[in-house]
């Protein structure tokens, strides 16, 4: 399994990140409002991580099965790939 990275969803990902350092880190009270247009890049943005990263989950699942889960570990982690 691989995410890609060809899409829309990963440029506002990266977009969202910028925002969030100018919102974090501002220079100005004005660097601190969002336009529309930014709140559909959060959106849009984290709505593809959440997918992404519910596809790695699944992809790990389906590998590694769906018994119980180890305690997690730097140990046991190391060994773990995904599809």
């Amino acid at each position: 399994w691989k995410p890609d990275f060809g899409t829309s969803g990963w440029e506002r990902l990266i977009e969202l990140l910028q925002i969030r350092h100018r919102l974090t880190h501002p220079k100005s009270a004005e660097q601190l409002y969002l336009t529309d247009a930014e709140v559909e890049v959060f959106r849009s943005g984290f709505t593809w991580f959440v997918e992404v990263f519910n596809e790695l989950q699944l992809s790990v699942m389906r590998r590694h099965g769906r018994g119980p889960r180890p305690k997690a570990s730097h140990s046991n982690l190391a060994h773990l790939s995904v599809d």
